[in-house]
């Protein structure tokens, strides 16, 4: 269905809401595979082919955690080839990695910041890379579950700017690893802020997100509320209903509906 200039206008919001959600969510993956690959980050690491860690600490051994700087570089000029993570993002810049325990223990807590002196950006491809700044809290509740947070933080594209402030769990399905890859995360959360205009946002059906061969980290399903002003907007994570990671979405808006590729 063709939108309305207004509708259309709103539902740009929307569309820049998930996917600044979603960068931003993305940092507390990146936090997990280093920390989880710490003795064999470029064998068995999500994102090795991108990343690059300079280490602050890298011992736990030593009683207090480890620190890291990790540099992304999303193109390499020697091959002309855009350097993706496994979850199918480019990321550029860098980010400042501090976690407490091992990813054995049940108190692991840390943070994943950017850093004021390098930008760092995200994006489904070169052409959309997004700047974020701020800083992702994570601390594990449970074996599988980690509560994950941030307050404020920032977030421009070409076309919008704004912050956002988000509360929320992260759960591993998976009982059989501690990797990232072969995982399905489970996401469930709400969020507020501004991109040109307020916003409300609330997971009303968890967001399913595998990391595997065939959906290298995108989402399969779940279903998100966002409000701006008095408008609702109801996003379907599995626009056809066929769990295919086809990376489509449904925008429900009254009782129209649209569909929009997200990559």
């Amino acid at each position: 269905m063709a939108c309305k200039k207004s509708d259309e206008s709103t539902m740009d919001k929307a569309v820049e809401v998930i996917e600044f959600q979603d960068h931003a969510v993305s940092l507390f993956t990146i936090a997990y595979d280093v920390i989880s690959n710490i003795d064999s980050i470029t064998q068995t690491s999500a994102f090795a082919e991108s990343l690059q860690i300079v280490w602050i600490d890298s011992l736990f051994s030593d009683g207090n955690g480890i620190e890291a700087i990790l540099y992304f570089q999303y193109y390499n000029p020697f091959s002309e080839k855009y350097l993706y993570g496994w979850d199918k993002k480019l990321r550029n810049g860098a980010l400042h990695l501090i976690a407490d325990n091992p990813i054995s223990s049940n108190t692991l807590e840390g943070t994943i910041s950017t850093l004021d002196s390098v930008d760092f950006l995200s994006g489904y491809n070169h052409q959309s890379m997004r700047h974020l700044s701020g800083s992702v809290q994570f601390k594990r509740l449970l074996a599988k579950e980690w509560l994950i947070n941030f307050s404020q933080m920032q977030y421009k594209s070409e076309t919008h700017q704004g912050n956002m402030n988000f509360k929320g769990s992260i759960v591993f399905e998976s009982d059989t690893t501690n990797n990232l890859w072969g995982n399905t995360l489970i996401l469930t959360g709400n969020a507020e802020g501004t991109l040109q205009s307020e916003f409300h946002s609330e997971i009303t059906k968890p967001l399913i997100y595998s990391y595997s061969k065939s959906c290298s980290g995108m989402f399969k399903e779940g279903q998100q509320k966002l409000q701006f002003g008095t408008e609702e907007w109801f996003v379907d994570y599995n626009a056809f209903g066929n769990d295919n990671c086809d990376r489509y979405i449904k925008l429900t808006l009254g009782r129209k509906e649209y569909f929009k590729s997200m990559y």
